[in-house]
């Protein structure tokens, strides 16, 4: 589920910034490409070469837009990997008993109170 929020949001931010700027829309899905080319095989040293090229290459308004992109993805993923360890944790804790979790449900709890309130 993690890696298909991730592709998700990916696409929902593209969509976006290709409506608000296209030069920095293609600017970030080249760099993105080359980076997972990147991810796929760190010893080729092309991908990495070809990224750095561009990125001297960018004027400071191209610079400033795929940074933003970039900025605005990256707190997306964190956003994603939090849900995706929250989803995992409730697999986890409904898959125990009704005691077991971070909070610990006995009466002087904060899980021990809200059991007793409701």
């Amino acid at each position: 589920p993690l890696m298909a929020d991730l592709e998700h949001l990916s696409e929902i931010l593209s969509k976006i910034v290709e409506g608000d700027d296209s030069r920095a829309h293609n600017l970030y899905e080249e760099f993105r490409t080359l980076g997972m080319e990147r991810s796929q095989d760190i010893d080729d040293v092309k991908p990495l070469a070809q990224m750095v090229a561009k990125a001297k290459d960018l004027t400071a308004d191209e610079a400033l837009g795929v940074t933003r992109t970039f900025s605005i993805m990256l707190n997306l993923v964190n956003s994603a990997e939090v849900t995706h360890r929250f989803r995992n944790l409730r697999k986890f804790t409904n898959e125990m008993d009704n005691d077991a979790g971070p909070l610990p449900n006995v009466e002087d709890s904060v899980a021990g109170t809200i059991k007793a309130i409701l």
